[in-house]
């Protein structure tokens, strides 16, 4: 196959989206597939600023494709997000036979994801401009829903995505699949469970649809309980002093903050810790709680993303309510105070991320990649 993937983002390893792009490519390589890439800070060099971007990247796809395609004949296009809308639409206005199957890929679908933004909003947890209000209400929305209708094929990380686009009727069950992202085999390490398990992690941007408010509180009840607990923050990209300044000054000396983590050191970070609390309000997928999975420390987390098919609760995991500091701190606590409980559910959970490496999704979507072209073929 002769595959094309089109991304409105930086071409970088250690991002978790463009990082999980390249880790697919990687595999349909060594599959024997050709694999091609257009990331957007390629074509739009006018500007390093996002919305922007955000805005030209559809309009310069079409042109960009039919001049690749005089040098390579495709049989997959896939465009993230909302950015194939301008394509779909030329190819319905103009009549366009596609030699290729049009892909929209979702990282995390916009709608859910404003809802609850919206929610956070109204709370006082988050703002947002009118001009970005304005944006994302009346442009990006329907720019997602336009390609999700004029795409032949959509993938979502979870189900919880590809339900929401079956239940607003934009595409039928059979057009939407569930492709997932993977880890790589080096997180899969040997564990020691201690008696103890007081060492918590969290592992995300420092940013309200995280939960971070609710993983503020949360930890104030945890210390509350459990004095000697520690809270490692990674990759919060943020300030340390700003981060502390969420908590208060009691708790200040119990907490770690690492703005920024490279790729190759996580697995020491959750090796080194007991449990692993992410109380995050929306997820694509969250390739951090797979990462967790893999070196097998136990997990509390809310139910978005990949948490939704891949933790049963208390068997390879805790899920909780969003939004919920209490249950937050009370099954964290659980886990703290029995070992056998972590190692159980820490085991459990290294086992079902063995069904999640990224060959295991690459040979996944290989395999959908081919049915879609035979499907294509014989329409």
């Amino acid at each position: 196959m002769n595959i094309l993937f089109m991304q409105n983002c930086r071409s970088e390893w250690d991002s978790g989206m463009s990082g999980s792009l390249l880790r697919l490519g990687n595999e349909l390589k060594n599959m024997g597939h050709e694999v091609d890439y257009v990331f957007s800070d390629e074509l739009v060099k006018i500007t390093s600023r996002f919305r922007v971007k955000q805005i030209v990247f559809p309009y310069l796809i079409p042109k960009v494709l039919r001049k690749m395609q005089q040098k390579k004949k495709y049989d997959i296009v896939r465009i993230s997000s909302g950015d194939g809308w301008v394509l779909g639409l030329y190819n319905k206005i103009f009549k366009a036979k596609r030699p290729y199957v049009q892909i929209m890929h979702s990282h995390g679908l916009e709608h859910p994801y404003y809802l609850e933004w919206a929610k956070e909003i109204e709370k006082g947890h988050s703002k947002i401009s009118p001009q970005l209000r304005f944006w994302f209400n009346l442009i990006r929305l329907n720019e997602v829903k336009i390609a999700i209708k004029m795409a032949d094929h959509v993938t979502c990380l979870s189900s919880e995505d590809s339900n929401y686009i079956v239940k607003t009727k934009w595409k039928s069950e059979k057009d939407v699949s569930v492709t997932g992202n993977g880890v790589i085999k080096s997180f899969f390490v040997n564990r020691f469970y201690q008696t103890q398990g007081t060492k918590l992690l969290f592992a995300a941007t420092w940013m309200p649809m995280k939960g971070i408010f609710y993983l503020v509180k949360g930890f104030q009840k945890i210390i509350q309980t459990i004095p000697e607990a520690t809270l490692s923050l990674l990759g919060t990209r943020m300030h340390p002093q700003e981060v502390l300044s969420y908590f208060p000054l009691e708790t200040q000396d119990r907490i770690r903050v690492i703005p920024s983590v490279r790729y190759e050191e996580m697995v020491t970070e959750y090796t080194s810790h007991d449990i692993f609390i992410f109380p995050t309000l929306f997820e694509g997928f969250g390739n951090v709680i797979l990462e967790a999975m893999a070196t097998g420390i136990p997990i509390v987390a809310t139910r978005t993303g990949a948490m939704c098919d891949l933790i049963e609760n208390d068997i390879n995991g805790i899920i909780i309510a969003k939004r919920d500091s209490n249950t937050l701190a009370e099954q964290t606590i659980r886990l703290i105070k029995n070992w056998r409980l972590r190692e159980k559910i820490g085991r459990n959970a290294q086992k079902t991320a063995r069904n999640h490496t990224w060959e295991k999704v690459g040979q996944k979507v290989a395999r959908l990649y081919e049915n879609l072209i035979e499907s294509h073929k014989n329409q």
